[in-house]
């Protein structure tokens, strides 16, 4: 079965969600840097459910009897792939010139062979490959010029 992504530029389950994969402030260089993988876009879920209906003795009568009967137990297990997430950088300051107090910026994605991938796979301790992300940098002016009406 396909999963068709789930995108938008921002989501979130409610105000103030501490897992928000959204932005207070927006660069507004490029609306189009936002747009990713929604918050509640989870690719693949797992559910496993058991009930089990515990016999109960036949000897007993009366009230232990009813108190004994109709017992059951059950789980539900469920694992699926995550919530996406978006990497930032903290820095205290304004490394993408943005004339603002928000202080954090996309990191620049390097794309050397090593960062075919961003994950390591089969690393849970380390799972985001942070070697393949440096620390963010303004656009340089050639973007201004080809992007910005005079």
């Amino acid at each position: 079965m396909k999963v068709t992504p789930i995108m938008d530029t921002g989501s979130a389950a409610g105000h103030g969600d501490q897992f928000s994969n959204s932005l207070s402030s927006l660069p507004i260089y490029d609306l189009r840097a936002l747009r990713s993988l929604s918050d509640f876009h989870i690719g693949r879920t797992l559910v496993v459910s058991l009930n089990w209906q515990i016999p109960s003795p036949k000897s007993f009568s009366g009230p232990a009897a009813w108190i004994a009967n109709g017992w059951e137990l059950g789980g539900i297990y469920k694992v699926s792939d995550g919530v996406p997430f978006t990497p930032t950088w903290g820095t205290g300051g304004d490394p993408q010139g943005l004339l603002n107090s928000d202080d954090w910026a996309f990191p620049d994605r390097l794309t050397t062979p090593d960062c075919a991938t961003l994950t390591n796979p089969g690393n849970p301790n380390n799972y985001v490959n942070t070697q393949c992300f440096a620390v963010p940098s303004a656009p340089n002016m050639t973007f201004w010029t080809s992007n910005c009406e005079p």
